[in-house]
């Protein structure tokens, strides 16, 4: 698992630890990265995580979304040290600027930083022609020919869409998409690293401690069946709405919107699985009952082993371990039976259930049963 700084990159998923190494080896290099990903997966934090593993990090990192920014705008913000600087929103820990309207500075508060153009996809023909002029000669003539800028700026770029496809479209610019496709990361949905939920509201949860939540074993298992289509940002947005909506912070499946709590969908056949059934298959295995059975049949084991030896005779405790281990072995395919029993066969819903990849259930499975 990675714990990072950035409470939604805190993964234990295979793919997103892969991307992050790659980004942390590529932070270093200066190249222009295209980042791709869908709305809300969180983009702008992978591009943010970039620049403060790089040694631009004690600089500004500044976002202009494309979509709203047009190419005079963009020209008239190129620095001649004429105009004060307006209209900033900077969060000062991180050194992050977003403009909400024109300044005419942008380049020259982003010098030795990171600029990250949002939306890229979205920029005007003008914008893209601007952009284009920039990356190929790190500078800017202006239009009199009596001055120009020189750039010592990151350029990071962000997309939610198939810039290939735009390009073959006509919409974009192909001289432009080789030049910011130089290197290309993709950030997994949330459906795609299903298993970080806990981690992720943990992590959310936690940066302030009135908004602590604590999620009971069926809502959790609906949240990590569920296929959030707005991402990161949604989950974001259902954990303040369960912080107020929620009373001594605990959410039950009853919690929980109705969107998100009759969702539930058996992937593997693609049938809906009826919300009442799913609450009776959470409740039955919710982790009350795992302790209890667990410490039941360790109990059961022991007293039966230690019943074998008459009173002040040596214990062998060898023999008696082999006995628990045989014991064990016995409840867990009990364990996984009544599991599978109860979610009707879906694996991968048990595999939740149990705490367990699907891969290691089908281990556990072979193996408890030959």
């Amino acid at each position: 698992m990675l714990q990072s700084h950035f409470p939604s990159l805190t993964t234990k998923n295979q793919a997103m630890l892969e991307l992050l190494r790659l980004a942390n080896q590529l932070a270093s290099k200066d190249l222009t990265i295209l980042i791709y990903g869908e709305a809300g997966s969180g983009k702008e934090v992978l591009a943010h995580y970039i620049h403060q593993n790089s040694h631009r990090k004690n600089k500004p990192f500044i976002t202009i979304n494309c979509s709203t920014f047009t190419g005079s705008l963009l020209a008239k913000s190129l620095p001649d040290n004429k105009s004060p600087c307006h209209h900033i929103k900077e969060n000062v820990v991180s050194h992050r600027f977003e403009f909400h309207s024109l300044n005419p500075t942008i380049f020259d508060l982003a010098d030795q930083g990171t600029i990250l153009l949002q939306e890229v996809a979205e920029a005007s023909p003008e914008t893209q022609a601007l952009l284009l002029r920039i990356l190929e000669k790190k500078e800017f003539s202006f239009a009199n020919g009596m001055s120009s800028w020189q750039s010592n700026t990151r350029i990071l770029a962000s997309t939610k869409v198939n810039l290939e496809g735009q390009v073959q479209e006509g919409l974009f610019r192909q001289d432009l998409f080789y030049r910011l496709d130089m290197v290309r990361l993709t950030m997994p949905p949330l459906r795609k690293r299903l298993e970080d939920i806990p981690l992720l509201i943990k992590n959310f949860t936690q940066e302030e401690e009135s908004n602590r939540l604590f999620f009971s074993a069926e809502a959790m298992a609906v949240l990590q069946t569920y296929s959030w289509p707005g991402n990161i940002a949604q989950l974001k947005q259902l954990l303040s709405w369960l912080s107020g909506a929620c009373r001594n912070s605990i959410v039950n499946l009853e919690h929980l919107p109705e969107t998100i709590g009759s969702a539930l969908t058996n992937k593997e056949s693609g049938k809906r699985m009826e919300r009442d059934s799913f609450v009776s298959t959470a409740g039955a295995l919710s982790q009350p009952y795992w302790m209890e059975s667990v410490a039941a049949s360790v109990n059961a084991s022991l007293n039966q082993s230690l019943a074998t030896y008459p009173a002040g005779e040596p214990i062998a405790l060898q023999a008696l371990l082999e006995n628990l281990h045989t014991s064990f072995d016995r409840f867990s395919k009990h364990l996984i039976d009544k599991t599978l029993e109860k979610t009707k066969g879906d694996h991968q819903l048990a595999a939740r259930l149990l705490g367990l990849t699907p891969r290691q259930l089908r281990y556990l499975y072979r193996e408890k049963t030959l």
